[in-house]
This record gives structure tokens, C-alpha cells and sequence, in this order.
């Protein structure tokens, strides 16, 4: 999304053109968002909020060209956001776009589990069967 609205704003269209309309409260939805942030990481356009407000990247990942990260601004809420550099006439701008993590961190947990109970059911099968195989070998002595 990163990527396609950069290549529409290099193409002419305006920065707040390209953020989808409505608002996303980052914090609830698993909504894709999209914003534009000028050189400096100030908000030219989002369609993103946290609080209220629009929200505001660390000032670190703006010293790329792209940067993909997880970005988490607060405790209950993670990001994976790509961040494309796009160089303008009148100063570079960056375009935005993340997506939650919640739900990829709901099938990591479900993953754990199930790898979890697949390493103790091998274990239980392997004494079971080190039993077995010990019993065969002692009743035949």
C-alpha cells in the first residue's frame, strides 16, 4: 500500500489524495492504514488515529529510502508498517501504511501450542515405546 500510493504521488496526485478516507483508531482495528509524513516525520496526511490524534513515527526510521518495521507505540498496540522515501521538489516525503499484528500474534500462540503438545505427545510415545522394547528384552532373559 506503502509503495502503490508513493507511486501515485511521484505520478502527480496529491499526499492527501492518497490516504484512503475515514479514520482508523489503530488501537481497535485491523484495518490497513496509510499516512504521508514530510521530511522531518510531521503528518501531512493519515487516516490512522491513536488517542485521538493522528500518530507520530519515531524520528529514527525516517533516515531511509524504505524501512519495513513492527512499531509498538504503546503497550497493548503493535504495528508492521513499510515506510517508502519518495524525494519531491519542494522537500522528500515519506508514505506510511501498517497493518495490527494482533491476529498474527493470536496464530504464533496457537503455533506454540500445537508444536507444545506435538513435542510431549513424541515424548510420550518414545517412553511408551522404551518401555515396551525394555519389557520384550527383560522377559526374554
Amino acid at each position: 500500500m506503502a509503495e502503490d500510493a508513493a507511486a501515485q504521488i511521484v505520478a502527480g496526485t496529491s499526499p492527501s489524495m492518497v490516504v484512503p478516507a475515514g479514520t482508523i483508531d489503530i488501537g481497535n482495528s485491523l484495518a490497513p492504514w496509510v499516512a504521508v509524513y514530510n521530511g522531518y516525520g510531521g503528518i501531512i496526511a493519515s487516516n490512522a488515529t491513536l488517542g485521538g490524534s493522528a500518530p507520530s513515527l519515531p524520528q529514527g526510521v525516517f533516515k531511509t529510502y524504505e524501512n519495513r518495521f513492527t512499531w509498538q507505540p504503546t503497550p497493548s498496540v503493535r504495528q508492521a508498517v513499510v515506510l517508502v522515501y519518495i524525494p519531491a521538489p519542494n522537500g522528500p516525503l515519506y508514505v506510511a501504511s501498517g497493518r495490527s499484528l494482533r491476529e498474527v500474534e493470536v496464530r504464533e500462540s496457537g503455533l506454540t501450542l500445537m508444536v507444545a503438545a506435538a513435542w510431549a505427545f513424541t515424548l510420550g510415545c518414545l517412553f511408551v515405546a522404551s518401555f515396551v522394547l525394555w519389557w520384550l528384552l527383560d522377559s526374554k532373559k
